[in-house]
């Protein structure tokens, strides 16, 4: 009997332990980065509803009607077509306020995980001389209560 009869099989049964193995260790994501989110809401006319994960890289308060409110942009030019864009009511944010966060200052540049609909929404850019006036459309996840966002801890 060769030795490569004895070694090919219990090689080969390591090796698929091993494989398996890792896969199972690796973690499964369970919340749909900006990207995902875009991609899905832009399918869905009706929105998708899941949990969202981003990173607040950018955010403006609300003015008008939508004075107090807060929008947190996953994309510092909240104009780009994957940028996910989270709209904090004013009634969220004073409920936020009051439970210690800081919003929206607290959210800024941190990881940021969110529970809602994901629509695909127009909107008309803000009041600049060169995009004075224009629509576009982008991914909104619509935040009504405090118990909807909340920041990830890092690592």
């Amino acid at each position: 009997m060769s030795v490569r009869r004895i070694i090919g099989p219990s090689f080969l049964c390591i090796l698929g332990f091993v494989t398996l193995a890792g896969r199972a260790s690796r973690p499964k994501p369970d919340a749909l980065t900006p990207a995902e989110t875009a991609r899905l809401a832009a399918a869905a006319p009706s929105g998708i509803t899941a949990v969202f994960r981003l990173e607040s890289k950018s955010f403006r308060w609300g003015e008008g009607p939508e004075r107090g409110a807060v929008y947190l942009f996953s994309a510092s030019d909240y104009r780009f077509p994957g940028c996910l864009t989270i709209f904090i009511t004013a009634q969220a944010v004073k409920a936020l306020q009051a439970a210690g966060e800081e919003a929206p200052f607290a959210f800024s540049g941190r990881l940021v995980e969110v529970k809602g609909t994901a629509k695909r929404v127009r909107a008309r850019a803000s009041n600049t001389a060169l995009y004075a006036d224009k629509l576009y459309d982008r991914t909104q996840i619509d935040v009504d209560s405090a118990n909807q966002i909340r920041i990830i801890p890092p690592e």
